[in-house]
């Protein structure tokens, strides 16, 4: 008798997990991502970008080496990233552009001189109109990445995103994380799913 129940139990769940699945996450494909562009402390210091909506957005690197979103006429500032590493440090920045829904975001990784290593890493984009941090490090130290000499990358694998998280003192070892982002149509977010 117990092992009945036991079974029936289980189906239910995975019956729930496949309804919660179907229900609120979305395909979300990767229509295309742009060449990283590079702001460091002796390159350039301002970068400009388009979204999806065709509005022009700037990037801005102040003289502390803490970056800025802006409007494309400098007018407003969206958002600001800052960085407390106290040294050379360089940041990369990737538009990506999705469907299911149509959005675009911005993946900002910064890394520095030490071991290439990343010290900070965000995904931004917009959210009903305001713009909003998708993807911080704490979101990957929450999945167990961003150990030892944390190298991070973002890579299109079949039209999903995936994030991975490797250590750079042991570059043959290979990425110990992998997660692909996904659409949570109930919760209007995006995930991250270890895979």
């Amino acid at each position: 008798m117990r092992k009945f129940w036991t079974i029936l139990i289980t189906m239910a769940a995975v019956l729930v997990g496949s309804i919660f699945t179907a229900e609120t996450a979305l395909a979300f494909s990767v229509t295309g991502i742009g060449q990283a562009q590079y702001l460091s402390e002796y390159g350039s210091s301002e970068i400009k970008s388009l979204d999806v909506d065709g509005e022009q957005v700037v990037f801005s690197r102040d003289g502390k080496g803490n970056l800025h979103l802006y409007d494309q006429y400098k007018n407003t500032k969206y958002m600001s990233f800052k960085e407390t590493f106290k040294g050379m440090t360089e940041y990369s920045i990737t538009r990506i552009n999705f469907q299911d829904p149509k959005m675009t975001v911005w993946e900002i990784s910064v890394s520095t001189g030490h071991a290439g290593t990343n010290k900070n890493y965000w995904i931004v984009g917009k959210k009903n109109g305001q713009w909003v941090t998708y993807v911080s490090r704490t979101s990957l130290e929450n999945m167990g990445g961003m150990r030892g000499y944390p190298t991070v990358y973002g890579r299109n694998e079949n039209g999903n995103f995936v994030i991975y998280c490797a250590d750079h003192k042991y570059p043959n070892a290979g990425p110990y994380l992998k997660m692909v982002m996904f659409w949570d149509q109930q919760a209007e977010w995006m995930g991250l799913k270890v895979i």
